[in-house]
């Protein structure tokens, strides 16, 4: 028999000596937070001893006001014979009370995914801080966003929000005729979903791991940051400040706080102006008001030579209870400026003595000069949504899974065959009980279906109403008695347009082509191309002068990756961009491999127990390959009883092509010249010393086998997981080259696990 040892907020939990612990663990699971856990345990009961009843704050006796209120999960961890086996956080159920006396407490312990919807919680995208990607809101910086070919964080897609653009025909709306060019301040911005991953990241003490979030696929996706009608872009608010106290009031750095006055009397008030409101340069500045806290109001300020007076809050009945605080903004709006004003407080009251006399009086205070900035308020452009709905949405977008490592609050994120194709091969034939196998077959599905969220946008209005079906999604149904499998995204896939004899690609949140209205769509994610400098011609006004573009970053469903057409469609559609169907969609790439196993005839669903040594147990992983009876299977589920080290596993025949360690092209590169970039990391050896990673080892590049044309240093060993960077120059010899690179992994001791060669064949 294993002792169990349990912490909660690193104090030992007393256990009973036969409580049965089971952890339930579930790579099914690891692909959606929003809705599931990694690692859970069935409900158990521990005693209610002092030691326990001190941990749990007596939570049976609610006259104790304890810090363990059982409505948050702790911090805990599972030691099995004091070896590290799980960290999570545990969840109080309730207690037991018997005779009067408590007897025990109910816990579940939970995994470490769970935790991060935990630290999520209810918060938005626009809870962010996106200080790291500010920029200055002018026609320069959205011209160059359009035509740079720079790693921007920030780019301004061609998406109209007003006019339906056309091209040619001499139109108010024809973009190529320089009387009706796009105006810059028509355009919402996008940020690189990398860049929303790091400010999630910084706000909850995270770290990431893992290729994929760094690799120039990932780049090249962004989320469209759209949240009103049309586009009014203000820069980032800044605290209005002062400092006075007066009669009824109290003026503390940015709190205007206001309290109840005498004398009173049934008809008395507060007023607050801002008044002799000037900025440096003619301009527009919002100022915005909040009351304990809540936004009051938002109020336009325009000032060419006058000063402005604005109401805060124009009647603040006075009564006994009086005590709001007040805070005020201020954002600019398209220009740089200093803000001054002046704060004007009057209370009034009404008397009755033969005659009705109205009193006041009135004080004002001068603000701080006010230094705004026209940095883009990410914050205030933001989709509405959750940080967890977001981040869940990427994940299922790409097939990722996500799980903690060694490193406290850092998780791996990597596609999905990524996981398996780096995991360990585990043996567990000798393990097993013989008279407990059980083969099934697998229920496969009867629907599979890929989608995005619905579009109001005309474009994808139209292509439903002509195919009958959502542009980008993909549904198949099968002659199959299962369940249905359904992704269904929490973003929207906005459908472009290219206007004809060009190379120029746009699209419109308008819901009508003619006199339609614009409207706050879902929100919409994008994938940026790479540079279009032949046939493009538009011109682009900075308020005052059009410029012809004639090169722009086009943005749509399409980019290139490893010198291939690669499509954020799930479906096989035909490019809007490349007029030709993309066959490397999210499907494909990210989820085909671990579909067309399901539905392989030969696989079957196999449920087996085995006692599993302890070292084993503690080093065992989802991303395992489980070796029973020469078959090679990966893990469904699996429930380990901690006490007697029994283990059940659920078992799915893998069938997956192998494809070598490092995934490499299976066709023939284009002749083109450009950078191919495959990603690597660590294999878990044989006798691994921890959970996914193994306990160290290395990865030694060799030198090529043939005569080298690719630009690639090498030998090269590599100790931790990145991207190997190979240049690859256009071929002129006018027929097909190939390239082999031998790679060796090593474990942490310098013994050979696995060898494989990297083949790079490009066309003539």
């Amino acid at each position: 028999m294993r002792t169990v040892q349990l912490y909660i907020n690193d104090k030992r939990v007393d256990l009973y000596g036969d409580e049965k612990i089971q952890i339930t663990s579930s790579i099914q699971t690891i692909s959606d937070i929003s809705k599931t856990q990694s690692d859970f345990s069935q409900a158990f009961t521990v005693p209610a001893s002092d030691n326990n009843n001190d941990i749990f704050s007596w939570f049976y006796n609610n006259d104790f006001d304890g810090t363990f209120t059982g409505r948050t999960r702790a911090e805990a961890r599972i030691e099995i014979n004091h070896i590290p086996f799980k960290r999570g956080k545990v969840q109080l159920e309730g207690a037991q009370i018997k005779k009067n006396r408590p007897e025990s407490y109910k816990v579940t312990f939970y995994g470490e995914i769970v935790t991060l919807k935990d630290l999520f919680g209810d918060e938005k995208l626009s809870d962010l801080n996106y200080d790291d990607y500010a920029l200055e809101y002018n026609a320069t910086n959205v011209s160059n966003s359009i035509t740079s070919t720079a790693d921007l964080d920030v780019r301004f897609p061609l998406i109209s929000s007003d006019r339906v653009w056309t091209h040619g025909g001499g139109a108010n709306t024809d973009i190529s005729n320089s009387s009706y060019p796009i105006v810059w301040t028509e355009l919402f911005p996008a940020l690189k979903d990398r860049a929303i991953l790091e400010a999630i990241k910084d706000k909850y003490g995270l770290t990431w791991s893992g290729n994929f979030v760094d690799s120039n696929y990932f780049k090249k996706s962004f989320t469209y940051f759209k949240n009103a009608v049309t586009p009014s872009i203000s820069g980032e608010p800044e605290n209005i400040t002062f400092n006075n106290t007066s009669s009824g009031s109290t003026l503390v750095n940015n709190e205007y706080i206001v309290k109840y006055t005498e004398p009173t009397s049934a008809q008395a008030f507060h007023q607050m102006i801002l008044t002799n409101i000037t900025t440096s340069v003619n301009t527009t500045v919002i100022i915005d008001t909040y009351k304990n806290g809540e936004l009051l109001s938002s109020q336009p300020v325009t000032y060419s030579g006058v000063a402005q007076t604005i109401y805060i809050a124009p009647n603040i009945l006075n009564n006994p209870s009086l005590n709001d605080v007040y805070t005020l903004q201020a954002r600019a709006q398209g220009t740089a400026c200093t803000l001054n004003a002046t704060v004007k407080h009057t209370y009034i009251y009404y008397t009755f003595g033969g005659s009705l006399t109205t009193n006041a009086t009135t004080f004002t205070q001068a603000i701080d000069a006010l230094a705004l900035t026209n940095n883009i308020s990410f914050n205030n452009l933001a989709p509405d949504m959750k940080v967890v709905d977001w981040f869940s949405g990427i994940l299922k977008q790409f097939n990722l899974t996500i799980y903690p490592t060694e490193t406290e609050l850092n998780y791996q994120i990597e596609p999905l065959e990524d996981f398996y194709n780096f995991g360990g091969e585990i043996n567990i034939t000798e393990y097993t009980d013989t008279e407990s196998i059980k083969v099934d077959r697998l229920k496969l599905y009867k629907t599979v279906s890929f989608e995005w969220q619905k579009s109001k946008a005309f474009l994808n209005e139209t292509f439903e109403g002509e195919y009958g079906r959502n542009y980008g999604q993909l549904k198949e149904k099968f002659d199959y008695d299962g369940k249905d499998f359904k992704i269904k995204l929490p973003f929207e896939n906005m459908l472009f347009t290219k206007f004809t004899g060009t190379n120029l690609q746009v699209s419109y949140a308008v819901d009508s082509a003619s006199g339609g209205k614009s409207f706050i769509p879902k929100p919409v994610k994008l994938f940026m191309d790479e540079l279009k400098n032949t046939n493009v011609s538009f011109y682009f006004s900075d308020g005052s002068t059009a410029s012809q573009i004639t090169q722009y970053m086009p943005f749509g469903q399409d980019q290139v990756y490893n010198l291939e057409d690669h499509s954020q469609n799930f479906g096989f559609e035909v490019s809007t961009l490349k007029d030709n169907a993309i066959d490397k969609s999210l499907y494909m790439t990210f989820y085909s491999s671990y579909m067309m196993n399901l539905f392989n005839s030969k696989s079957r669903k196999v449920t087996v127990k085995c006692i599993l040594p302890l070292n084993l147990l503690a080093t065992l992983s989802l991303d395992d390959n489980i070796i029973l009876r020469d078959k090679k299977y990966t893990i469904d589920t699996m429930k380990s009883d901690l006490t007697t080290g029994v283990v059940e596993f659920v078992l799915i025949s893998n069938f997956v092509e192998e494809k070598g360690v490092i995934a490499t092209p299976t066709a023939p590169l284009p002749n083109s010249a450009g950078t191919l970039n495959l990603p690597f990391k660590m294999l878990k050896p044989p006798n691994a010393t921890k959970q996914f990673d193994g306990g160290g080892g290395y990865v030694t590049f060799a030198a090529t086998r043939e005569t080298q044309f690719i630009t690639l240093t090498l030998p090269v060993t590599h100790t931790t997981e990145r991207t190997l960077d190979i240049t690859i120059p256009r071929n002129t010899t006018g027929s097909e080259r190939s390239q082999q690179i031998p790679v060796t992994y090593y474990d942490a001791a310098g013994n050979a696990i696995e060898t494989t060669t990297i083949l790079i064949r490009q066309e003539g």
